[in-house]
């Protein structure tokens, strides 16, 4: 009997020693994650890039429950007040041609907010009209690295609740939102026509600095000698969670250039998991 006491007890000894083992990994991986907002500005701050815009995008599958102007705009209020707009902002709702999309927009000093119910209208039989309702957000703020990444992630938390909280949550929900649908962006600005290999040189540090592998690159070649070649790199860090695939490889860091001549900047656009707009 004392025996099987004993080896009971070293079983559970061992489990119980396999489970620190397991936390103490999980706080470590945690401890290691590199905070994306910070290696943005350190690399920014070390190369003298002091201008920057962020742009956070979302786009999410609402339900099919019918909602009409007031109960439109009472979702909209809440998602705003849930990201902390509580105070006065602008409210439309335009007629389509396939349904309505109200839009709230909300001006700061150095932010804009726009949110989206976009409805979308199907006749299904004579006196029958089904809805579609999708949700999109469109959030630029500027020259606060810091406080994008910071509304990039409530933003995920509050609307992954939105979603959740819906009581049409029906199977489509989890089904039409199953794909990455947000993503955060930010530029920089550096004075002047920079060389492919201070691009290429700049984009390695950052890929360094996030502790991510190469995926592949690219050099925009242009015919017109009188333009700059551009540089893109695409890279994958364990330490950033979401992610899209293209082919069989994983990408969630996305480097590029472009340069604007009217104001004569090198723009970097650094992007997560893509830069997901024309640049």
């Amino acid at each position: 009997m004392k025996r099987v006491i004993y080896i009971i007890f070293i079983i559970a000894l061992v489990f119980f020693a396999w489970e620190l083992y397991d936390g103490y990994l999980e706080k470590k991986n945690l401890e290691d994650k590199p905070v994306v907002s910070e290696v943005v500005g350190r690399v920014f701050s070390l190369e003298g890039i002091n201008k920057s815009e962020c742009l956070i995008e979302g786009y999410y599958f609402y339900g099919t429950n019918y909602l009409g102007e007031d109960g439109s705009r009472e979702l909209l209020d809440r998602i705003a007040n849930k990201l902390g707009v509580n105070t006065k902002y602008e409210f439309v709702r335009e007629k389509t041609d396939n349904g309505y999309v109200s839009i709230l927009t909300k001006k700061g000093a150095n932010s804009n907010l726009i949110i989206r119910l976009i409805t979308v209208e199907k006749e299904e039989s004579e006196s029958v009209i089904s809805q579609k309702q999708y949700l999109s957000i469109n959030l630029e703020i500027n020259n606060s690295i810091n406080s994008a990444f910071y509304y990039y992630n409530n933003i995920a938390k509050e609307m992954e609740k939105v979603i959740s909280e819906n009581k049409d949550n029906n199977e489509n929900i989890k089904e039409e939102n199953i794909n990455n649908n947000l993503t955060i962006s930010v530029k920089g600005m550096i004075k002047g026509n920079i060389s492919i290999d201070e691009q290429v040189r700049i984009s390695k540090k950052l890929l360094n600095e996030f502790e991510a592998k190469e995926v592949f690159d690219s050099i925009n070649e242009s015919t017109d000698e009188s333009k700059m070649k551009m540089y893109s790199l695409y890279g994958y860090s364990k330490g950033i969670e979401d992610y899209v695939a293209i082919g069989k490889e994983k990408i969630n860091v996305n480097i590029a250039f472009n340069y604007n001549e009217e104001n004569r900047e090198t723009i970097i656009h650094i992007g997560s998991p893509i830069v997901n707009y024309d640049y």
